[in-house]
């Protein structure tokens, strides 16, 4: 009897040829299911399988298998890297964030230092004492403006009254002889 399994795997880690035998396993199976069909429901005979084996190990069934083992074997392969790739990215995407949740916590904490830092200067008796004096002077800056504004307006209508009586024009006494606007 022909040994097929020889033909096909060469070694013990001869994965493409197991891969091999077993499409041909299964196109065996395959063949004895449809046998009845095509043999008016007929079960294959011991010779009928003889004769299903030597054409399978004619060299061009041979090539073929071999060839659809190894197919079977690089998409398998393939495959395989595939998702462990897709498994190392997932991992490498979680470090990723995780450093920079990392970083983000060091710059917070960074600026926190650098907040603390400036209050602790502010608690200073000299740092209280420059805010008061710089709160101070900003202040009689204020009122300086504002009464400068107000003696100009003081001064602006002075000069104004002045120019209308001296041009002629007397508001206050046109004024009181109109009248009241509204009754």
């Amino acid at each position: 009897m022909l040994n097929i399994y020889a033909e096909l795997v060469k070694g013990d880690y001869d994965v493409p040829g197991a891969l091999a035998y077993a499409v041909y396993k299964r196109s065996k199976a395959e063949w004895r299911a449809n046998f009845p069909s095509t043999h008016c429901g007929d079960e294959p005979t011991l010779a009928d399988e003889a004769e299903f084996i030597a054409i399978c190990m004619l060299p061009e069934n041979l090539a073929n298998l071999k060839q659809r083992g190894e197919k079977l074997a690089r998409d398998f392969a393939a495959k395989s890297v595939e998702e462990k790739m897709e498994a190392i990215e997932a991992v490498v995407m979680q470090s990723e964030v995780i450093r920079g949740i990392f970083m983000l916590d060091e710059r917070i904490k960074l600026g926190f230092a650098s907040v603390e830092k400036k209050l602790n200067e502010k608690k200073t008796l000299r740092a209280w004492g420059r805010d008061i004096v710089t709160a101070f002077i900003a202040g009689l800056g204020v009122i300086l403006a504002v009464g400068l504004l107000f003696n100009g307006y003081v001064r602006f209508a002075a000069i104004n009254a002045t120019a209308e009586k001296a041009v002629g024009i007397d508001l206050e006494n046109q004024q009181r002889k109109a009248g009241p606007l509204r009754k």
